[in-house]
């Protein structure tokens, strides 16, 4: 099975097309394909192969557990690795005309944070030199990974550090204030996006980072305008 799963990732790199196979994402692809055999070729019992390498104390022949959990994870893994897959082919094979092809990856590493699939965010952050995405694309993956980090509780001091890698510009000093609980600049920065009509309320309500200040009084104040303005 690990044969021919690395013998498919071979193909790909032959392409051009870049996946991190030895990554957590590339083992339970192994683990999915694996279960899925046992269902349509074993009646959904564990082999013994299974065993070997999933099955802790399960006995060759016993039902594999397929619930909920498994299946949204199974749906989550699926997802991604599809995901990564047609963003490193569409920038493998149009390298000369990127324009709005590097952006899915973007749209899953939203999707990522929201559905707090970090373990996939961190495994995006650190193939982002082996994919050759848009600068301004990387800094919204960046971005992305850094709430994923902030939300998990990791210190200020390793989020930092992991802004300090990059250079960044105005366009994204108010996620960073953000992340870096600069409160004085986020919220001076964040009123003069509402009143210029920069921002809107859907953005206020949806993005991942400001979820972070929601239950704020100077937020739900700068909210309130928001709302107000929307509605002339």
């Amino acid at each position: 099975l690990k044969k021919s799963i690395k013998d498919r990732l071979g193909i790909l790199k032959k392409l051009g097309v870049f996946f991190p196979e030895n990554s957590i994402s590339a083992k339970e692809l192994t683990k999915l394909i694996k279960i899925r055999n046992l269902i349509v070729h074993n009646s959904g019992r564990a082999d013994a192969v299974y065993v070997r390498i999933y099955g802790n104390k399960m006995k060759i022949g016993e039902l594999i557990l397929i619930d909920d959990k498994y299946l949204l994870d199974a749906l989550s893994t699926t997802f991604y690795l599809c995901g990564f897959i047609l963003q490193s082919a569409q920038l493998a094979f149009h390298k000369k005309n990127l324009i709005g092809k590097d952006r899915f990856l973007n749209y899953i590493s939203h999707t990522l944070v929201q559905k707090a699939k970090f373990k996939y965010l961190e495994e995006i952050y650190s193939s982002l030199n082996a994919i050759k995405l848009e600068e301004s694309i990387k800094k919204v993956i960046i971005i992305c990974y850094c709430i994923g980090l902030k939300k998990q509780g990791c210190s200020l001091k390793k989020i930092k550090r992991v802004l300090g890698k990059f250079e960044w510009g105005d366009d994204f000093k108010l996620m960073r204030d953000a992340l870096l609980d600069n409160q004085k600049d986020f919220y001076l920065e964040l009123k003069n996006k509402v009143d210029n009509k920069i921002l809107s309320v859907d953005k206020l309500l949806g993005w991942e980072i400001f979820k972070f200040y929601k239950g704020k009084r100077k937020f739900q104040s700068i909210l309130k305008s928001a709302i107000k303005l929307d509605s002339q």
